[in-house]
């Protein structure tokens, strides 16, 4: 299994493990918006952590390098539908940094509601340049929508690789803990207090430019 699920005081923690680099896989996809589906039907919070050393290094590149152009496509789709769905989530969603979060962990960490790392020697960054793969639309989308205007073009075109201070400074992450999965836990508990209607509002109007963006790029899939 490469998500596990668990319920701790009114909110939904998944934890990511594949017993190696965490790959966004269509399991680990498939698993996450499991997780997803469950925390708006329970109207909780939802934490999504890596294991330690290790956030997501990315997508499955044993599907990415297979040359079945039907699978990556499919993969793609998967991938681009879950950041959908969690920019839409009417819930609260947060991401624990626990390690390396490159290319679609990248991503995955872009469409989180709050992203919580600790310190340590791991790197984020969208490397898809430095490893010959072009940006897909959705993508650069979403680093505009997240990311900080004067280190967009080193973060996407140069794909600058960043330390966990870097990656709070260029707007991967929000901040930093001793340790990452125990300080999203702590907010999440507290965000539990929370008019739920209410943030459900204010976040679709907040991610309605993005939401719709993500939405266009599914339906020429």
């Amino acid at each position: 299994m490469t998500v596990s699920l668990e319920r701790s005081e009114g909110l939904l923690v998944a934890r990511l493990d594949d017993g190696k680099a965490n790959a966004l896989g269509f399991e680990m996809i498939a698993g996450i918006r499991t997780a997803l589906t469950m925390s708006i039907a329970e109207k909780a919070p939802l934490v999504i952590a890596g294991r330690e050393d290790c956030f997501c290094a990315g997508s499955d590149l044993h599907i990415m390098r297979s040359g079945d152009r039907d699978r990556v496509s499919s993969l793609v789709i998967h991938g681009t539908l879950l950041f959908r769905e969690m920019f839409a989530a009417p819930i609260p969603v947060l991401a624990a940094c626990t390690g390396h979060a490159l290319a679609a962990g990248a991503l995955l960490l872009l469409a989180a509601d709050y992203r919580i790392g600790q310190t340590g020697p791991y790197k984020v960054g969208l490397n898809e340049t430095r490893i010959g793969i072009a940006l897909p639309q959705f993508a650069v989308d979403m680093a505009r929508f997240r990311l900080s205007t004067n280190r967009l073009i080193a973060a996407t075109l140069f794909a600058s690789i960043l330390s966990p201070e870097e990656a709070c400074d260029v707007g991967f992450l929000d901040r930093l803990a001793p340790d990452a999965r125990i300080a999203a836990d702590s907010l999440a508990r507290e965000l539990t207090s929370i008019d739920l209607s209410v943030f459900a509002q204010s976040k679709e109007r907040l991610n309605a430019e993005i939401v719709g963006q993500l939405g266009v790029v599914n339906q020429k899939e």
